[in-house]
C-alpha cells in the first residue's frame, strides 16, 4: 500500500513536497521488479511534479523502456486530489462505502456489536466483533462495489436461494435421479459452506444501514447535500448548519456539507458568523481546524455580490 494520510495536509496546507518523493521512489522500487510502467496519465500540478520526480529515479536507477510486451504494467494514473475535492466529501452510496461510513474499516476489517450481528444475543450484544471485508471473502467481493439498494435486492434474491435450495434438498426422495441429486448437493453444499456465514452477516448489517437511513435528519441531510450538487443553494442550509451545532451533533459532518457549499456556491454565506458559533460550542481549538481548511481551499467567505 502506498497510503500516507499525512499527504493533504502536507501538500495543501503545509506546502511540504516529501511525500511526493516517497511516492516517486517506490514507483520506482515497483518498476524494479516488475518492469518500467508504459504509459503514464497525469492529472493536476502535483501529479506533474510527481512525474518528473519518478523520471529522475528512473534514470539514477537505470530502469530503461522494456521490450514490447516485456512490462507487467501497462498503465499508471496519477491524479492530484485538488482536482476533484467535492467527491470526497460527498455521501457514500455504495454498499462498501457506508460500511466504512457507518462502522469504519481498519486494515480490511471492521467492528461490529454482537446485537447487531445477532439480536439474540442479549447478554454479550455490547461485545465487539471481528468481521472481515476484503476480496479474499467471495461473497463480499462480489457485494461491495453496489449500489446500496441494489445491494439489499442481491442480498434478498441469495436468501430466496438458499431457502429454496433447502426446500429442494428436503424433498430429495430415494426414488430421484442421481444427477438431480448430485446437482441438489453441490448447489445446498456451497451455499451452507461458502455463502450462508458471510450472508447473514451482511443481512444484518445491511438492515443496521437501513435504519440508520430511515432517520429524519440523515433524509434532511441527503436532501441539502443533492440540492447543493445540482447547483442550488437551499433557502434553510444554514438555519439547519445552527440547528445541527446548537444539538452539539458531529462537527465534522457539518463540515463536509459546508465545504461541499463553499466549493460549489464560491463560498458559504455568513461564514465568519458560523466559524464563531462553532468555536463557542465545540471548543476554540475548532478554530484551527478551519484555519487548516481555509489554507487548503476548502473554505471561505463567500464574497458580497
Amino acid at each position: 500500500s502506498l497510503e500516507n494520510e499525512n499527504a493533504i495536509k502536507d501538500l495543501y496546507i503545509n506546502s511540504k513536497y516529501d511525500c511526493l518523493t516517497a511516492l516517486a521512489k517506490s514507483i520506482a522500487k515497483i518498476e524494479l521488479i516488475y518492469g518500467k510502467i508504459r504509459y503514464k496519465y497525469l492529472k493536476g500540478d502535483n501529479a506533474n511534479i510527481l512525474n518528473e520526480l519518478l523520471s529522475k529515479e528512473e534514470k539514477n536507477n537505470g530502469i530503461e523502456e522494456p521490450k514490447k510486451g516485456a512490462n507487467e504494467i501497462y498503465g499508471c494514473v496519477m491524479l492530484d486530489r485538488n482536482v476533484d475535492f467535492i467527491t470526497p466529501f460527498c455521501s457514500n452510496y455504495t454498499y462498501e462505502g457506508l460500511l466504512d461510513e457507518t462502522f469504519g474499516i481498519d486494515r480490511n476489517t471492521i467492528k461490529v456489536k454482537e446485537g447487531i450481528i445477532d439480536s439474540t444475543k442479549i447478554k454479550d450484544k455490547d461485545k465487539l466483533k471481528t468481521i472481515e471485508v476484503s476480496s479474499r471473502i467471495v461473497f463480499y467481493s462480489r457485494l461491495r462495489n453496489m449500489l446500496f439498494p441494489i445491494a439489499n435486492s442481491f442480498l434478498k434474491t441469495k436468501l430466496n436461494e438458499l431457502q429454496s435450495a433447502g426446500e429442494q434438498a428436503k424433498n430429495i426422495t430415494a426414488k430421484s435421479e442421481i444427477s438431480q441429486l448430485k446437482n441438489v448437493i453441490e448447489k445446498y453444499k456451497t451455499m451452507i459452506f461458502e455463502e450462508k456465514g458471510p450472508m447473514t452477516e451482511h443481512i444484518s448489517l445491511a438492515e443496521y444501514i437501513t435504519k440508520t437511513q430511515q432517520v429524519p435528519t440523515y433524509k434532511e441531510y441527503i436532501q441539502f447535500e443533492q440540492l447543493l450538487l445540482a447547483g442550488d443553494l437551499p433557502q434553510m442550509l444554514h438555519e439547519y448548519y445552527e440547528k445541527e451545532m446548537g444539538k452539539q451533533n458531529d462537527i465534522y459532518k457539518i463540515l463536509r456539507l459546508m465545504i461541499i457549499e463553499s466549493l460549489v456556491q464560491n463560498g458559504v454565506e455568513n461564514y465568519s458568523t458560523i466559524k464563531k458559533d462553532a468555536a463557542l460550542i465545540y471548543g476554540f481549538q475548532k478554530i484551527f481546524l478551519f484555519k487548516c481548511l481555509e489554507q487548503a481551499g476548502l473554505l471561505r467567505d463567500k464574497p458580497s455580490s
